[in-house]
């Protein structure tokens, strides 16, 4: 299943893997958002949107 949403509590209690779409790729993640978000140094999640 993928599921897609901003609600990054959400997300923590049921994802262990992040799909990120990057420069027409797709980069598949075997960590939770919270891991993601903490080694890519991203805060929010509306910051992905402004690095892209």
């Amino acid at each position: 299943m993928i599921l897609v949403s901003h609600d990054r509590d959400f997300l923590q209690g049921l994802s262990e893997k992040v799909f990120e779409f990057k420069d027409k790729r797709v980069i598949e993640h075997f960590e939770t958002i919270d891991d993601f978000l903490l080694r890519n140094r991203i805060e929010n999640l509306k910051e992905i949107d402004l690095k892209v």
